[in-house]
C-alpha cells in the first residue's frame, strides 16, 4: 500500500513570489526554507526548521526548538559550510520507497522549494515529479476552490487561526528582522517594551506562525481524504503537465521590454484623453463608479438601460450600474447602429475605455518579472478549470491568448522591440489593442529550433454530437466531418440560402463576405450546440466581431434547431438521467455516451458523470431544489461550484460533458506525445499542442504530431478527429 507524506514548506526571501513566479523565486539566493510541517499517512503532525541559533536570541530559539521534531544545518549555495545533518529520517525513508509519494497543496511550488533549495542547501533527498501528488489538483477536480482555506470551508472542515495570513507574510519577508532575532528584539525595546515583553511578543509571533503552518498541513490532509481520489491515469497526466510546466516557452524579451516601455506614456495619454472628453470630470480610466455614472447620465434611455445591473423595486430607479468590458463592447455596438446616438465625445470616451483599461502591457511586464533564461515556466494549472479537468493558466494566461493578429505582425514586432515613438503605433490602432495582438507571437523558438503546433479542428463541435450517440447527430454533423466537408460552410449555406460549393469557392479565394458568412455558421454551431438561444448566439457573435439583431438571431436559432433536433434530445436525456440518479442512489443511468450516478457518501452527496474514457466529473452536495427559471419555480439540481452553488441545467450538462471529453483527449494526447517525443512539448491550449524541436527535425515532428492528435484512443471509436499543424519560429495565428 502506498505511503503518503503530507507536507507544506514555509519560505523566506527578499523576492516577492506573486511578482516573480515560482521558479525565479526559489532560484533567488535569498530564498530559504524557514519551516516544514509534515505528517506521514495518518501520523502525527511534525515540524522541521533550519538551525536559527545564530539568528534568534536564546530564549526564542529555545521555544522554537521545543516545538520542532528536529532541525537541520546545511550548506551555503556556494558549497561551503558545515555538512548536512538533521533531515527527518522518516522523510528520507519514505522518499526511498517505490510506493512513497509526497502530497502538497499547489505541489508545483513545494516541489520547486524541495528540489531547488531544500535538497542542495539542506541535504533533503531529491524527489522526482513522479513522486509528487497535488492535493489542489484533486480538490479542484471535485469542484472545490483553489485556495486551501476556502476548500476546507466548503467541505465544513473548520477554519484556520485568525491572523494567520498576516503572520505568514511577516515571516516570509527576509527584508524585515525575523521575529525573535536580535534586531527584532532591539526594535521592540526601542518602542518602549522591556526585554522580557519583547521576547514574549516574539514567542507569541512564533507560536501563531507554527500553529498556522501545522493547521495548513492538517487541513490539506483532511481535504485530500474527503475528495474523490484521482486515478493512475490522471496522475500520469498531471506529471506530464508538470514536465511541460518545467520546460516553459521562450519569449522575445526585446519585444517585452519595448511593450513595457510604452505603458507609462500610454497611461498618461489615456488619462489626458479621459479628462479632455469629460471636461475634467474623469481623469483616469480606473475610476469605475464615476465613469459609470457619467456615462449613464449622458446616454439615451434605451442605451443606458444596458448599464443597469439593479433597480429599486418600487421606483424603478437604477441603484447599481456596471461598466464591465462586455457591457462596454455591447454599448459601443449599439451606439453605432442607434437612431439616437449620444454625442461624439461620449462615443469616443466609450471607445477609449475599450482599450485604455487593457492589461496588455502588464502581461509583458509579467513575462519580464518571471522569466528565467528567457523562458516562462509554471504557467499551467492542472484541473484548474474545475470539474471538467480543463487547464487554467497563471500570470500571462498562456492558455487563453488573444487569437486576433496584425497583418503586418513581424514589422510591428520589430517596431516594438526597437522602441519606436508611440505615435507610430497609434497609426496602427489603439496601443493597448496593438500590444494585445503581439502577446502570442512574442513566444519564439531558440536559435536552431522551430515551434510546431497542432490545432484540433472544431473539437467541441465534433465531440458534442458524438456524445449524443444518435443516428441523426451522426448524419447531421459527424458524417460531413468524416467526408472532409466544412461544417461551418454547410451551416452558412442553410442560413444565407447560398450553395455550399459557391460559398466555399468564395471563401477559399479570400472573399470577405463569404468569410463573414462562414463565421456566422461557426458561431451558430458553437453557441447553439450547448442549447443556447438568441442571447447566447448574440453574445458569441460579438466575441467573433459580428453583430446580430434579435430578428436575425432568432432566424438562425430556429433554423439550426430544426436541422439539429438531436441536440435538444441529448440535453433532455442528460437531465433525465441526472434526476433519475439522484432519486435512485448508486444506480447508473446512461445519456448517450455519458453515464450518471449519485453517490450519497461522497462530499455530502455527489452526482457523478462518467465520461466515455471512464473519468468521472463530479457535482458535490447535489440536491433537487425549487429554483426560479423564466419566472416560474421549477425543480432543478443544485451543486457546489467553487465558493457557491449553481443550478445544473441540461445545456450546462452537455457543455460540461463536451469540454471534459475534449480535455481528456488533450490530456491523454500530451501523455502519448511525451512518451514518444520526450522533451519536445513546451505548451498547449484547450485545442492546441505546442512543441519545440530542432529545425532539421521540424518536418518529421509535424507529421508525427498530426498523427498523434488524430489517432484517437480505444474509447473514441467513431469520433472523427482532425488537426491542422503549423510550423514557424514564432507562435502566430497569422497565415
Amino acid at each position: 500500500m502506498a505511503s503518503l507524506l503530507f507536507m507544506d514548506w514555509e519560505t523566506q526571501s527578499d523576492s516577492d513570489l506573486p511578482v516573480t513566479g515560482t521558479l525565479r523565486y526559489v532560484l533567488d539566493p535569498s530564498t530559504r526554507p524557514l519551516l516544514l510541517s509534515w505528517a506521514v499517512d495518518a501520523g502525527d503532525l511534525r515540524l522541521w526548521c533550519p538551525d536559527l541559533s545564530d539568528e534568534l536570541v536564546p530564549e526564542v530559539w529555545a521555544y522554537v526548538l521545543g516545538r520542532m521534531w528536529c532541525y537541520g544545518t546545511g550548506k551555503a549555495r556556494n558549497g561551503n559550510g558545515p555538512p548536512f545533518k538533521g533531515v527527518p529520517a522518516e522523510i528520507v525513508d519514505l522518499c526511498a520507497r517505490p510506493d512513497g509519494y509526497v502530497v502538497a497543496w499547489n505541489m508545483g511550488f513545494d516541489r520547486a522549494v524541495w528540489q531547488q533549495v531544500a535538497t542542495p542547501d539542506y541535504g533533503f533527498p531529491r524527489i522526482e515529479i513522479e513522486q509528487t501528488l497535488d492535493a489542489m489538483a484533486q480538490g479542484q477536480a471535485s469542484n472545490l476552490p483553489g485556495q486551501l482555506e476556502w476548500a476546507g470551508r466548503m467541505l465544513g472542515l473548520g477554519q484556520k487561526t485568525v491572523g494567520g495570513k498576516a503572520i505568514m507574510q511577516r515571516f516570509a519577508r527576509r527584508q524585515d528582522p525575523l521575529p525573535g532575532s536580535k534586531a527584532d528584539i532591539e526594535n521592540l525595546m526601542a518602542k518602549g517594551l522591556t526585554r522580557e515583553k519583547a521576547i514574549a511578543a516574539a514567542i507569541e509571533a512564533w507560536d501563531l506562525y507554527l500553529t498556522y503552518s501545522v493547521q495548513d498541513t492538517a487541513l490539506l490532509r483532511d481535504v485530500w481524504n474527503c475528495t474523490r481520489p484521482l486515478d493512475g491515469t490522471e496522475w500520469q497526466e498531471y506529471w506530464t503537465s508538470e514536465r511541460i510546466n518545467d520546460r516553459g516557452m521562450l519569449a522575445d524579451l526585446d519585444v517585452c521590454r519595448g511593450a513595457v516601455s510604452y505603458r507609462e506614456e500610454e497611461a498618461l495619454h489615456v488619462a489626458a484623453e479621459c479628462e479632455r472628453l469629460t471636461d475634467g470630470a474623469i481623469n483616469s480610466p480606473t475610476l469605475t463608479k464615476q465613469i459609470n455614472e457619467w456615462l449613464y447620465e449622458r446616454l439615451p434611455e434605451d442605451l443606458a438601460a444596458g448599464m443597469v445591473k439593479q433597480r429599486d423595486e418600487e421606483t424603478g430607479e437604477a441603484t447599481r450600474l456596471t461598466g464591465a468590458k462586455d457591457v462596454m463592447t455591447r454599448l459601443l455596438e449599439d451606439i453605432q447602429t442607434s437612431d439616437t446616438p449620444p454625442s461624439d465625445d461620449v462615443t469616443e470616451f466609450v471607445e477609449l475605455l475599450q482599450f485604455g483599461r487593457s492589461s496588455s502591457a502588464v502581461k509583458f511586464e509579467k513575462i519580464l518579472n518571471q522569466e528565467v533564461d528567457g523562458r516562462l515556466s509554471g504557467s499551467y494549472v492542472f484541473n484548474g478549470a474545475g470539474q471538467t479537468g480543463r487547464y487554467s493558466s497563471r500570470g500571462v494566461q498562456v492558455h487563453n491568448l488573444p487569437r486576433a493578429y496584425l497583418e503586418n505582425e513581424l514589422d510591428v514586432l520589430d517596431m516594438v522591440a526597437a522602441g519606436v515613438p508611440i505615435d507610430r503605433l497609434r497609426e496602427i490602432g489603439p496601443v493597448s489593442s496593438v500590444l494585445a495582438k503581439l502577446i502570442r507571437p512574442t513566444f519564439i523558438a531558440p536559435p536552431d529550433k522551430t515551434l510546431v503546433w497542432g490545432d484540433w479542428s472544431a473539437i467541441e463541435a465534433r465531440v458534442n454530437p458524438w456524445l449524443a450517440k444518435t443516428r441523426d447527430a451522426d448524419e447531421a454533423v459527424l458524417a460531413p466531418f468524416r467526408n472532409g466537408d466544412d461544417l461551418y460552410i454547410l451551416n452558412a449555406e442553410a442560413i444565407f440560402n447560398i450553395p455550399a460549393a459557391t460559398l466555399y469557392e468564395r471563401y477559399a479565394e479570400g472573399d470577405k463576405e463569404a468569410k463573414g458568412m462562414r463565421q456566422a455558421g461557426k458561431v451558430a454551431v458553437l453557441a447553439l450546440g450547448f442549447l443556447g438561444s438568441v442571447g447566447a448566439l448574440k453574445a458569441m457573435a460579438r466575441g467573433y466581431g459580428m453583430r446580430l439583431n434579435d430578428e436575425e438571431a432568432r432566424l438562425i436559432v430556429d433554423g439550426w434547431r430544426d436541422r439539429n433536433r438531436w441536440a435538444r434530445r441529448f440535453g433532455d436525456k442528460c437531465e433525465e438521467a441526472a434526476f433519475s440518479a439522484l432519486s435512485h442512489p448508486l444506480q447508473m443511468y446512461p445519456a448517450g455516451r455519458l453515464t450518471y450516478q449519485f453517490v450519497p457518501g461522497l462530499m455530502g452527496g455527489t452526482l457523478v458523470c462518467f465520461l466515455p474514457d471512464g473519468r468521472p466529473i463530479v457535482y458535490p452536495k447535489a440536491k433537487i431544489k425549487k429554483v426560479e427559471k423564466f419566472g416560474k419555480d421549477v425543480d432543478a439540481i443544485t451543486y457546489l461550484n467553487g465558493m457557491g452553488y449553481r443550478a445544473l441545467w441540461n445545456g450546462l450538462m452537455v457543455e460540461n460533458g463536451t469540454q471534459a471529453t475534449a480535455a481528456s483527449i488533450l490530456r491523454q494526447t500530451l501523455v502519448r506525445l511525451e512518451a514518444d517525443e520526450p522533451g519536445a512539448l513546451v505548451g498547449h491550449t484547450h485545442d492546441e499542442v505546442i512543441g519545440e524541436v530542432p529545425t532539421t527535425m521540424a518536418s518529421g515532428f509535424a507529421e508525427r504530431l498530426e498523427a498523434a492528435m488524430v489517432a484517437g484512443f480505444d474509447w473514441t471509436e467513431g469520433l472523427p478527429l482532425a488537426a491542422e499543424v503549423s510550423t514557424n519560429w514564432f507562435y502566430t495565428k497569422s497565415s
